[in-house]
């Protein structure tokens, strides 16, 4: 279980990781005009279906997935700085996932091509808990 608090008192308990990025995703972005904390800021963890495309500014936090026909589109948009062409060029060429990772500074982005020994769920805990340092909100794992 993981407790997430804020400022000592609980905002919520959560089972996986999944299910605290989906308070971060939802509860919290819907409370992006009226809560300070996060007026700044936006977190995505979002994996994109094979068939569309959605073209929205980048968060500054956010966690993606994209399948390889996803990224050969995003490829011909080349005006965003922070893509990481030779990292994308691979991924279409050996036709595999591409994650992209981004901390709070939209042009610095990580894009890491998710082969088989790359553990997305670790990736994904680390990326909560860096969220929650960043908030002022402590994780307990229980």
């Amino acid at each position: 279980m993981i407790k997430l608090l804020d400022n000592g008192t609980e905002v919520g308990w959560f089972e996986t990781w999944q299910e605290l990025h989906e308070h971060i995703t939802t509860v919290e972005d819907s409370l992006l005009p009226t809560h300070s904390k996060f007026a700044n800021d936006l977190w995505n963890f979002g994996i994109c279906s094979t068939n569309q495309i959605t073209e929205q500014p980048k968060a500054p936090w956010s966690f993606e997935i994209y399948s390889p026909k996803q990224v050969a589109l995003r490829l011909q948009d080349k005006k965003k700085p922070s893509y990481n062409i030779p990292v994308m060029m691979e991924a279409v060429h050996t036709r595999l996932s591409l994650l992209e990772i981004c901390k709070g500074d939209s042009k610095n982005i990580t894009s890491i091509i998710l082969t088989t020994d790359i553990d997305v769920d670790l990736l994904l805990q680390n990326w909560c808990k860096m969220y929650a340092t960043a908030n002022d909100f402590t994780v307990v794992e229980e």
